[in-house]
């Protein structure tokens, strides 16, 4: 059967999931694939530093269905995907480092004058 993850591009969109629960996600956040619903828990938990308890094994399932059923396990899961905080506030600065200047650190060479000197 045809795989359309691994045919050149032909205009249809790939469906993507959150690594975190399965949901759909468009893009990433904190460095990892995600919904809008766990990139949101993930960033509420960075900024008020909660730290939270399970109240089973410590492995509870973790999917669209159930992610708010155990916020412990529900973050664990973020870090285990491999969530960081700096994932967002690394990927906001580049772009705002690139809008400033028009080019990504590193990646700028000055065009040079036909006599070697730059203009």
């Amino acid at each position: 059967m045809h795989n359309p993850e691994h045919a050149p591009y032909s205009g249809i969109e790939v469906q993507q999931f959150c690594l975190v629960c399965g949901d759909n996600a468009a893009c990433q956040h904190y460095g990892v694939r995600t919904c809008e619903g766990c990139k949101g828990f993930f960033k509420r938990t960075i900024q008020k530093n909660a730290h939270y308890v399970c109240l089973q094994s410590k492995n509870c399932v973790v999917d669209k269905r159930r992610r708010n059923r155990c916020q412990y396990c529900r973050f664990q899961k973020c870090l285990k995907v491999g969530m960081v905080k700096e994932g967002k506030t690394a990927a906001v600065y580049v772009k705002v480092k690139v809008a400033l200047h028009g080019f990504p650190m590193g990646h700028f060479k000055p065009p040079v004058s036909d006599r070697g000197t730059q203009i």
